[in-house]
Formats: C-alpha cells, sequence, structure tokens
C-alpha cells in the first residue's frame, strides 16, 4: 500500500509539523480547560527480555534441552516531555512485550536493563503520574460513555475532591476527546449490546485514563482496528496531548502516512533489535544512507516495513541491525539538537488519606455493578426463564410424590430432590462467560489502580445476593407444592434456604473456576466434569457405604450431598410428613393401622440408604454454606495472587 508523502522532511518543530491536527483540539487542552501536568521525561537503556522455549514432545520423552528465546535484546531510548514515541514492527517484532515492560506491567526480575522517570528509577514514585490503555477495550458495555469516565474517577481521583469537581473533570476531558454527542450512550461491546462506534469507544478508553490527568501515558495499538478517519482523530488528540506537556509511548502497527508523522520519534523494530530510533520524516533519509531508496508516492512507515520484512524472510536482519550499531549513532548526531531531558524535580506526596478508601471503593463498586446488572434484564429474564422450566418440568414429572403412597413414591422422592439440586447446580455454569469477560475488566482496572481485591469481590458478593434469592424462590415455590411437599410454613422455607444454598455454591464453585480457567471452553469441560463427579458421589447413586475409600473424600467434597441430605431431612423427619413411609410387612390380613412395627420410619429409610448421619439437617446447610464461602475466598486468593498487574 503506497500514498503521497504529505510531509516535509526537513524535521520541523512538532508544532508546525502537525499540519493536520486541528486548531480547536489543540485549544482545548491550553489554558484553563484541563489540568495541567508535571513534565516528565522517560528513558530505558539496554532493555533485554528472554523466554525459555520447552522442547516439543511430553517430558519424559524429550532428548533436547529448553530454548532460551531473545524478545528484546538490548533496547534503548528516551522520550522527554511534551514527545511522543512510536514503537512500530511487524507481529513478533517486539513492540508490545517492550510496552508493557516500559509500563511497568512485567515482573521486574523477568527482565535486565534500566527504566528511568526524570533520571530516577524508583518508577513506583511516579506510578500515580502514568496511565496505561492496552489494545482490548475492556469496558462495562452497559454503562453510558459519561458513566465509565465517572467511575473511573471516583474510584482514583483523591477523596479530597468532590463529585462536583469530579463530574467537572470529566465532563471537560468528554469534551476534549470529542464525546459530548455520544455521552449518554452506552459503550457496548462487539458481541450483541449495541453502542458507541469503535473510534468512541477508543476514546473513552483513553478518557479513563485522562480524568486523573497523567504525565506519561502508555498505549498499545490505539489506532488498531479503527477506520482511517477514526484512527487519525484519536491521533490527533494523543499529539495534543503532548502540545501540553505530556509524553506519549505507544505501539502502531501500520500508519498512514499522516499518522506517522506526527509523531516526534519512531522506533522500529524487528526481532527485538532496533532497526531504527529517531525523528519520523528522518528515516528515509537513513535508509537511503545505508543503500536503500524509497520509491516516489511512497508511505515512509510501509517503506521500512517492506525493507525490514524482506530482510527477515531472507535471514538477513543483520544486515539492517548491524549497520544501525555503527551507522545510527553518526546520523543521530547529524540531526538538529531536539528537546533534552531536563529530570525536572517534582512533588510526588500523596496523602494515604486521598486515596479511596475501602468504604468508598465498595460503594462505588456496588452501585456500578448494581447498574450494570438492571441494564442488562435480558440477562436476568433469561435465568428466571430457566428456573421456571426447571421447577415445572420437575413438578410434573414428581407430580405429587412426596404426599401420596409413601410407600411407593419415597425413592422417587429422593430422585427429585437429587435432579433439583443437579439442575439448579448445572444451570449456573450458563454465569461463566460473564465472569470470563468481567475477569479482563477486573485485571485492566486493577492495574491501573482502581481498587483492591477484597471490595471487588464483597461487592460482587452483595450484588449477587438477592438475584440468586429471587431465582432460588421461583423454583422452589413451583417445585415445593407441586411434589406434594408438607403444607408447613417452617418445612417450605427450609426447602427455599436450601435452594438458595445450592445456587450460591454452584455460582460460587464457576466464578471460583472463572479465576483458574483461560476461557470459557477450559471452563465449561471443567465444572460439568467436577458437577457431574460430585452428582455421582453424593450418595444418591452410590450408597456412602459403598463409595471406594478411595473416593470418599470426593463425597465429602461435593455440595449435593449435603444439599441433598437437607432436604432429605426435612420431608422424612419432618412430623407434618407422617412418621412412616414405607410397608414392610408381607401379609395383607395384617392390621397395619394398628401395628406400627409394619412401617420403616424416616430415620430407618435414611439409615438404610446410608444418608443418616450425625448431622441434623442444619448442620449440613452449615457445611454447605462453608463449601460455598471456601470457594468464594479460593476466588479472592486467585484474583489476587494469580492476576495480578504484572506478568512475568
Amino acid at each position: 500500500m503506497t500514498e503521497p508523502i504529505l510531509a516535509n522532511a526537513n524535521g520541523s518543530s512538532h508544532a508546525h509539523e502537525l499540519q493536520t491536527l486541528s486548531a480547536a483540539t489543540v485549544s482545548k487542552f491550553d489554558g484553563e480547560n484541563f489540568v495541567k501536568v508535571p513534565p516528565l521525561d522517560f528513558s530505558f537503556n539496554d532493555i533485554k527480555y528472554e523466554v525459555t522455549m520447552p522442547a516439543s514432545g511430553l517430558p519424559c520423552f524429550r532428548k533436547e534441552p529448553p530454548k532460551i528465546k531473545k524478545i528484546l535484546q538490548g533496547l534503548s531510548g528516551t522520550v522527554c516531555a511534551g514527545e511522543s514515541l512510536a514503537i512500530l514492527g511487524s507481529s513478533g517484532a517486539g513492540k508490545s512485550t517492550l510496552l508493557d515492560i516500559l509500563a511497568s506491567r512485567v515482573k521486574r526480575y523477568a527482565f535486565s536493563g534500566t527504566i528511568k522517570v526524570n533520571g530516577d528509577d524508583d518508577l513506583k514514585k511516579y506510578k500515580h503520574l502514568m496511565a496505561y490503555v492496552p489494545q482490548a477495550d475492556t469496558l462495562f458495555p452497559h454503562l453510558t460513555v459519561e458513566e465509565s469516565l465517572l467511575y473511573s474517577a471516583r474510584l482514583r481521583l483523591p477523596r479530597s475532591m468532590s463529585e462536583a469537581e469530579r463530574l467537572l473533570r470529566v465532563r471537560k476531558v468528554i469534551e476534549i476527546l470529542g464525546l459530548n454527542k455520544c455521552k449518554d450512550t452506552k459503550v457496548g461491546n462487539d458481541v450483541g449490546v449495541r453502542g458507541v462506534s469503535g473510534g468512541e469507544r477508543r476514546r473513552t478508553s483513553i478518557g479513563m485514563e485522562l480524568v486523573t490527568a497523567p504525565s506519561l501515558i502508555f498505549l498499545d495499538e490505539p489506532t488498531s482496528g479503527l477506520d482511517s478517519f477514526s484512527a487519525l482523530n484519536v491521533t490527533e488528540i494523543l499529539s495534543a496531548l503532548t502540545h501540553q506537556g505530556r509524553t506519549i509511548v505507544l505501539t502502531i502497527h501500520q500508519p498512514s502516512s499522516t499518522i506517522f508523522r506526527s509523531f516526534d520519534k519512531v522506533m522500529f523494530l524487528s526481532e527485538g533489535q532496533i532497526v531504527y530510533f529517531g525523528p519520523p520524516m528522518k528515516a528515509v533519509e537513513y535508509f537511503s544512507r545505508i543503500g536503500y531508496d524509497m520509491p516516489v508516492n511512497t508511505n515512509p512507515a510501509d517503506f521500512v516495513l517492506d525493507v525490514v520484512n524482506v530482510k527477515v524472510a531472507k535471514g538477513e536482519l543483520a544486515s539492517l541491525t548491524g549497520p544501525w550499531g555503527t551507522e545510527g549513532p553518526k546520523f543521530i548526531a547529524t540531526l538538529p539538537p531536539g528537546k533534552v531531558p531536563q529530570n525536572a524535580q517534582i512533588n510526588l506526596k500523596i496523602k494515604r488519606s486521598d486515596r479511596a478508601s475501602f468504604g468508598w471503593q465498595l460503594f462505588c463498586l456496588l452501585r456500578r455493578n448494581i447498574l450494570n446488572y438492571t441494564r442488562n434484564p435480558e440477562l436476568f429474564f433469561q435465568f428466571v426463564g430457566n428456573y421456571i422450566i426447571v421447577a415445572l418440568v420437575l413438578g410434573t414429572c414428581f407430580w405429587k410424590t412426596a404426599a401420596k403412597d409413601k410407600e411407593k413414591n419415597a425413592l422417587y422422592t429422593l430422585g427429585f430432590f437429587s435432579f433439583l439440586t443437579a439442575l439448579f447446580s448445572f444451570t449456573q455454569l450458563a454465569s461463566l462467560p460473564a465472569f470470563l469477560e468481567e475477569k479482563e475488566i477486573f485485571k485492566r482496572e486493577r492495574g491501573s489502580g482502581y481498587f483492591t481485591v477484597l471490595p471487588y469481590c464483597m461487592s460482587i458478593f452483595l450484588v449477587q445476593l438477592p438475584l440468586l434469592s429471587i431465582l432460588a424462590f421461583i423454583g422452589a415455590i413451583i417445585s415445593y407444592w407441586l411434589c406434594g411437599m408438607p403444607a408447613d410454613a417452617g418445612a417450605f422455607f427450609f426447602f427455599f434456604f436450601v435452594c438458595f444454598t445450592t445456587l450460591f455454591a454452584a455460582q460460587s464453585f464457576a466464578m471460583m473456576l472463572s479465576a483458574l480457567v483461560p476461557n470459557f471452553g477450559a471452563g465449561n469441560a471443567i465444572a460439568s466434569a467436577m458437577f457431574a463427579f460430585m452428582f455421582v458421589f453424593s450418595g444418591t447413586f452410590i450408597r456412602r457405604p459403598a463409595i471406594p475409600k478411595g473416593w470418599i473424600w470426593f463425597h465429602y467434597l461435593s455440595h449435593f450431598k449435603y444439599a441433598i441430605d437437607a432436604h432429605c431431612q426435612n420431608l422424612f423427619l419432618n412430623s407434618h410428613s407422617g412418621p412412616y413411609i414405607r410397608n414392610r410387612c408381607s401379609d395383607k390380613a395384617f392390621n397395619l393401622t394398628s401395628d406400627p412395627t409394619c412401617y420403616v420410619t424416616g430415620y430407618e429409610y435414611l439409615d438404610e440408604l446410608g444418608m443418616l448421619t450425625s448431622l441434623d439437617k442444619w448442620a449440613d446447610m452449615g457445611l454447605l454454606l462453608t463449601l460455598a464461602l471456601l470457594y468464594r475466598v479460593a476466588f479472592y486468593f486467585l484474583l489476587r495472587f494469580k492476576h495480578t498487574p504484572q506478568r512475568e
């Protein structure tokens, strides 16, 4: 793809070079329109990163030792306050890895080299002045643009700011980003929720970081997936941010010539090595100097990438990286002097009292979750419909089994309890995709300092309780009476409580699993298998005494067991259901009503099934709740220690 070069190649100043940058966009950042930020100079030196690639085949049959793959090989560069650096390269060049390292998204021990802000290598002190915008726009689809920015402001801006000041900051950002027309429109997504356009969604992601007034902004391919106009719009905004004194570092795949010339510096990478680093419009001059002349009417970015890709395909990359090591410094020395890092001393003190408290985080997250749930009634009514159908099918299949002909129907009633527990559990797996999708939002927001893990987990827990209660009540009130359970308020509400706790345990297990697995396919397969084993070892199909000793632990870890046991004790040991349930007399002439020895009691029946233990129904419920809470605790620790903001 080629296009005319629309800019001069004389390396003119930033303000004159951006011919396409509208004056209106720049003026929005001047004067009192937005928060002034302290200048941050950014530099990195000799960044190296490598990973261990295991040999192919099963571990016990591997003969070759693991291989070390070098991802980044001694990269260095400097970006001054008020400048932008674009990192370019083909897929696999290492540009996203470099950006993650520079943005402190990779653990410090995993790479070598130094990174400094204003000459200081203690990056933690500058964390509140840094922002990171990932490539994927992981946002809550049912929140509006303004709400998305407002919750970012509420959770991240100092507590000393009033709500009116936060709202004013948000509306200034919305104006700057040109989002006024869609500020009350849902953000939406690409899988069914209609909302703003892709360009507007990308600007919303940028705006959620701008509300904190960062000085140093990292962006991973901010124009990816956008049309040319939207991409140019985003680039103009980034250029305006540098005009105000911010430092921008971004990756970009294949920019147009207009976008390419808007950057102050570009770095071309290939196989983790620098091919060129300097002013964008001087790249053509440098490649001509080492023997590669650009054809007329060609996009400089496309030209350089084509040269690099051809050399890589031929295995001749050293013919580009070698000259840069020798000719690069000489070439840079011939350029007009640019900005020099000032390494300004700035006030970095943040009062702990200004950070969002636990209670404020919980309040904001709970409020946001409620809003997100109420904006998605289709999902709620889908669950309601599922539980109505489950209750009706079970109730009609086991019609009045608990009330009539107890001699024959006791086993059927036990089957009703078993299938009720199973269906209530398996239907909760439908919420697994939602948890997996929100996990990506959690990782982005936690990495940006929105909240700590505990209030996030508690907000989910609190918003789910009423929803689970509604679903459990709908399922219980239909199936309880259709099955012919005793007309006793205490028995009914205990039945409802067991249904609710079953849902709570199943959903807690699904949440724990969502924090463990990478995608829905793996999560659904593991959860279905685990629930199937829990069902088999619940004591209904294989009586507890008959379960092999090697598998008895599965029996006691099954929430199915405790739910079914509690249901059985609630019916068979309830005085309103009658003291006897099965005739064991063979002599039909025997006076059954006068000789109670002809009947098996509820205690005897449960004992015969191996379901009568020293635990009463409340103890079963206590253990069921304990299992559910343990799943929640595991979910918390997995989020805290597995899904950290930094990767290795």
